[in-house]
């Protein structure tokens, strides 16, 4: 009977340690998930941060253009003004 006690106690501890190596198993395959998420994620992050500064750059770009326009048009306004005011003393 005591031999019989043995063997099942080795038989389960067989199972606990059978069952260990395979949770081992999937957390290493759920970190290299994990990984290769995280990579793709810092890529696609990298991708948006380039679009987004070419965006900036195309609109001060084109704020710089429509400043210039907006002060070529204020100086010939004044010009025109000063123009047409009578000359006083």
């Amino acid at each position: 009977m005591k031999t019989l006690v043995k063997i099942s106690l080795f038989a389960l501890a067989l199972g606990f340690f059978a069952s260990c190596s395979e949770a081992t198993e999937t957390a290493t395959e759920a970190a290299a998930t994990t990984e290769a998420a995280a990579t793709e994620a810092a890529a696609a992050v990298d991708a948006a941060a380039t679009q987004a500064a070419a965006a900036v750059d195309t609109a001060a770009a084109a704020a710089a253009t429509a400043v210039d326009a907006a002060a070529t048009s204020a100086a010939t306004a004044v010009d025109a003004a000063a123009a047409a005011a009578p000359a006083t003393k």
